[in-house]
This record gives structure tokens, C-alpha cells and sequence, in this order.
């Protein structure tokens, strides 16, 4: 009997459809049904005017208010545009969260990782990201503005060409890789066209050989991943075949440790889960990279020189060779917090 008052209640009320009320799904659906009417017939404009059901319509507001957007059918279309460049799909408060979690889903696939940045930082110029690795390789912002720290999807990617600005990772002896020790380096960054070269990592001073191994999009748009031996003043380097597509792109870098006279050879790339042509050069003199004790660049030198200058978002250094199907399970676990 109270089932019956319960169904009675809510059709007045809201003029439901009927469902059967003989099960407890009955009058779930009657609720719920009940509830969905309710809000497309309540919705406003920003600016709190009644619409007609058949405009696109949001809950909220202001422009700056967590709003939800609905369609005349009552299906969610969209939460919180920002008016920040990219679609935000949670409100701030809740960013930081979905970036810890993001980072718990990567930690889970990788296995010794040394450096995790996922920018829930200020921004704030000389502010710190905190490393989420667990190896504590926290970093500096530089030339950055709390403008820097964008919305993108669920969590929060950096605005690097605005400043345009860069982070530094003070040296760590868990940051170089002397071979045979392997290590893979990767990022969500939105590739573009300009004659410059674009650093996602840079492990040394970038002058000569006082280096240890950059990660790039170069001046033509490739990967490249260099490795350097400096007491010999070599390097072995491979670039990928084709030039990255603009927009979003999930990039990784691998290489083996193998060292030596086809050090290159060991060197691998995969743009959005997938490996990728490339080619590499070596050298014979090449013996193996060496522990510098310099500063690690992220988005930029060390010194702010070839700043990436635009959109990108986490990044990591793992020390191993990842392997395609693990990288592939990276690309599919993150691509959907950052709305791609």
C-alpha cells in the first residue's frame, strides 16, 4: 500500500510515466524519471531567465558557478566549460583529486618510477609540485603565474607557452641512468608547429656535451630522444620518421641501457600508445652516459632556454624499459582524465 501512495505521490507531483510498482525497480525508475523531469523543467540560463525545453540549457548561475549542461532531451552535454582553454569537466576543488587518483592508475603500471609531475602546484613563480613517484624530486616553478595552471578534463595541465614558463627538478642520483641501467621518459603534451626546439626533458646544462639525455619535439616536429657521454664528448640520438600532428599527443621514450657503439639502437618510441618509426645515429666512441650531478629541466633547459611553449600536461621518468603493452595501458588510463 504505501508502494501505491509513494507512485500516486510522485505523478501528481511531476507527471511522471507510469511504471509498475509491484517491485522495489518500479519505483526507482518512478524517481528517478520523477527527478530528470524535475531539473529539465527547472533549468536557467546563467543569467536566471525560463528557457523552452528545447534550448541546450545549464544549471547554474554564473559563467563562473559549477554549472551542468543538458540538452532538450535532459542528457548531460557538458560540466563546467571554462573559459580557460580547455574543457573542464570537475570543478577545482575536485581537480587535485582526480590527478592523485590519475597518478595511483600510473603507479600501478609502472614499476621503479623516479619522477611523476601532474601540476596540482600553484604555478606561482618559485611555488613547488610535489613529485608523486615517492622519490621526493620536487619541482620549481619558473616564470610562471597562477594563469599557467589550465583545466584540462578531469584534472590540470600546465599553459607553458603563456609566460611562457618552466619547472626545475634540483639533481638527484635517482634521476641518472648509467647503462646498463634502462629508463623510459614520456608526457601528455599538445604538439605544435614552430622553428624551434621543444623540451620535455633536459637532464644538464645543454652547452656542448655537459649533458646527460634530453627528450624533445624538435625544430621539425620529431621526437628525439640524445643521450650523452661526456668524457668523450659523444652522444647517440634517434629521431621518429614523421613529424608529430598537432594537438593532444601522449609521447614516450625508451631506451634499453645497452650503451656503447649502437646505443641508439635501443631507443624507442610510441605517440599516443603506439610505437613509431624512427631512425637512429651513433656513434662508435659512445661508451655510456655519466652522472653529472646537473639540474633537470621539465618543459624547458635547466636554465629556461628552449621552453616548449605551449599546452602540456603530466609527465614521468621510469627507471625501465616500459614495454609496448604497458604503455599502451598508460595511453588508455590517462587519455580519459585529460577529456581526449
Amino acid at each position: 500500500m504505501k508502494r501505491i501512495i509513494l507512485f500516486l505521490l510522485l505523478s501528481a507531483f511531476f507527471a511522471s510515466s507510469v511504471y509498475a510498482v509491484d517491485s522495489e525497480e518500479g519505483i526507482l525508475n518512478a524517481c528517478f524519471d520523477a527527478v530528470n523531469k524535475a531539473l529539465r523543467t527547472k533549468i536557467s540560463t546563467a543569467a536566471g531567465a525560463g528557457i523552452t525545453m528545447g534550448d541546450d540549457a545549464w544549471i547554474g548561475e554564473s559563467a563562473t558557478a559549477t554549472r551542468i549542461l543538458f540538452d532538450s532531451s535532459g542528457s548531460i552535454i557538458d560540466i563546467d566549460p571554462d573559459a580557460n582553454s580547455e574543457t573542464r569537466i570537475a570543478t577545482a576543488s575536485l581537480q587535485d583529486n582526480w590527478s592523485y587518483q590519475m597518478a595511483g592508475d600510473i603507479l600501478d603500471i609502472l614499476t621503479d618510477c623516479r619522477l611523476m609531475l601532474v601540476w596540482t602546484g600553484t604555478f606561482a613563480a618559485a611555488s613547488t609540485e610535489s613529485d608523486l613517484s615517492s622519490k621526493d624530486n620536487t619541482a620549481t616553478f619558473a616564470d610562471t603565474t597562477t594563469a599557467n595552471q589550465i583545466n584540462k578534463g578531469l584534472v590540470w595541465a600546465g599553459a607553458w607557452g603563456t609566460g611562457p614558463g618552466y619547472a626545475t627538478v634540483v639533481d638527484a642520483a635517482d634521476l641518472s641512468f648509467i647503462e646498463p641501467v634502462a629508463f623510459s621518459v614520456g608526457a601528455w603534451i599538445q604538439a605544435h608547429t614552430s622553428a624551434s626546439n621543444k623540451m620535455i626533458f633536459v637532464k644538464g646544462a645543454n652547452t656542448a656535451y655537459n649533458n646527460e639525455y634530453l627528450f624533445l619535439q624538435d625544430s621539425n616536429e620529431m621526437l628525439s630522444l640524445q643521450i650523452f657521454d661526456q668524457s668523450v664528448s659523444k652522444l647517440a640520438y634517434r629521431i621518429s620518421n614523421a613529424a608529430l600532428s598537432d594537438g593532444w599527443r601522449f609521447v614516450v621514450a625508451t631506451y634499453d641501457g645497452g650503451g656503447g657503439a649502437t646505443a641508439a639502437n635501443g631507443i624507442t618510441f610510441y605517440v599516443d600508445g603506439v610505437l613509431v618509426a624512427s631512425t637512429a645515429t651513433n656513434d662508435a666512441s659512445y661508451v655510456a652516459m655519466e652522472d653529472l650531478a646537473l639540474n633537470l629541466g621539465v618543459y624547458a633547459e635547466n636554465d629556461g632556454g628552449n621552453r616548449f611553449s605551449n599546452n602540456a600536461a603530466m609527465c614521468f621518468i621510469e627507471a625501465s624499459e616500459l614495454s609496448a603493452a604497458n604503455i599502451w595501458k598508460l595511453y588508455i588510463k590517462t587519455r580519459g582524465y585529460y577529456n581526449l
